[in-house]
């Protein structure tokens, strides 16, 4: 999964985070498909694939619960509650615990199960939000989710990463990257970035997306959930965004990567301003502050895509979405 332009045009997961562990790579596409692996190894494989693929009848439960309009935030998490919301990855628990890995996936297989335990933890939390009817509760929950499934690509080998093919941005790169040591140390700089900045960066978003897409005419948030919301992302996304600038900083780019350097450097201490000012206006009176500085986002997350060279993009993927002469069918800012 590619992180799309949403809130801000920086970037945002909105909406359903809980959904982000299912599906699989096919086989023509999937690095893991190499000579290499032994045939009990690719068993290995696709049963994992078939576990984590036990949260697709939630899925399909609460986009049948969300195939109409609802008048409120409440009501949408009411019918999520009612459609097992807080069950999901109980079925991929229960289907890795059963699997005996081959001695080369052995940790992984560890690491696989205790952060699908971690997930089926924040996802009972997400339950008992939406039982609650608490939406602040809710989308905090799932930023806790996708933490965790990101910290687990973190921890996987390179290999078995690749195994579940969504967030597989998040990998240890599979091949060699342009740029030599800069290339290799502004991609983990920019990993990391993204890995603490995209979970917490989509509850920003005020207008209806995801689960809420369903929502007739009404505001997503009051506008003491707004401070409430922002105030528990601040201090984490001001860091990521502080840490990002200063590693990137640091770095000595070989000539022929000094433009985007300087390019990326510069929307990093942009968005860094930008972040700062919103995070000041979070009163009802703000609101129209907020869709300004949102908007100062979007163009200057353009600016960027713009602007990088095709060469520099595989280092900057895990942020940026499509580069120039890319798929013309999903362009990054339109």
């Amino acid at each position: 999964m590619r992180l799309s332009v949403v809130l801000l045009a920086f970037v945002a997961v909105g909406g359903l985070l809980i959904a982000a562990c299912g599906g699989d790579a096919s086989e023509s596409s999937d690095p893991t498909a190499a000579p290499e692996l032994t045939q009990e190894e690719r068993t290995y494989r696709d049963q994992v694939r078939v576990a984590f693929r036990g949260s697709d009848v939630n899925f399909q439960r609460f986009e049948a619960a969300l195939a109409r309009s609802f008048s409120s935030p409440e009501a949408i998490l009411s019918a999520l509650g009612e459609a097992g919301a807080g069950t999901t990855f109980d079925p991929v628990l229960e289907g890795l615990e059963e699997l005996d890995p081959p001695e080369r996936f052995a940790a992984d297989h560890e690491i696989f199960v205790q952060s699908v335990r971690e997930m089926v933890a924040a996802d009972q939390g997400i339950g008992a939000a939406a039982a609650n009817e608490d939406i602040v509760s809710f989308e905090l929950g799932n930023v806790e989710l996708f933490l965790a499934q990101i910290a687990m690509r973190f921890e996987l080998s390179a290999e078995a990463c690749r195994f579940v093919s969504d967030l597989s941005e998040f990998c240890e790169p599979d091949q060699e990257l342009p740029g030599g040591e800069y290339g290799a140390d502004l991609h983990e700089v920019m990993r990391t970035f993204s890995a603490a900045f995209n979970p917490r960066v989509g509850v920003l978003d005020e207008g209806p997306g995801g689960v809420f897409l369903a929502l007739t005419f009404v505001p997503l948030y009051t506008a003491e959930e707004v401070v409430d919301l922002y105030g528990a992302v601040e201090a984490e996304i001001m860091a990521a965004l502080a840490d990002a600038t200063s590693a990137v900083d640091n770095l000595e780019p070989p000539d022929e990567f000094k433009a985007d350097h300087e390019v990326l450097l510069t929307w990093l201490e942009e968005t860094s301003d930008i972040f700062g000012a919103l995070f000041q206006a979070t009163g009802e009176d703000d609101r129209n502050e907020r869709g300004s500085l949102q908007e100062q986002g979007r163009l200057a997350f353009c600016a960027v895509v713009a602007d990088l060279s095709p060469q520099a993009f595989p280092l900057v993927s895990v942020v940026f979405d499509n580069p120039p002469g890319g798929d013309p069918e999903n362009p990054p800012c339109t």
